[in-house]
């Protein structure tokens, strides 16, 4: 499960059941192409997506 929370334009908390096994992903710390296959095999498996607005 990864959770994420966002400060602009509101509050938002969303969570994520993806990738069994990772510890952890921060993209800041990824190269473009290593990006976009994260989010090539994240799309594949159709995660569970949870999005909180306070």
């Amino acid at each position: 499960m990864f959770v994420d929370e966002s400060k602009r334009g509101g509050y938002l908390v969303t969570a994520a059941a993806v990738l069994p096994g990772q510890r952890r992903l921060h993209f800041t710390h990824e190269s473009d192409n290593r990006r976009k296959q994260i989010l090539d095999v994240i799309a594949e498996l159709h995660p569970a997506v949870t999005i909180y607005d306070g």
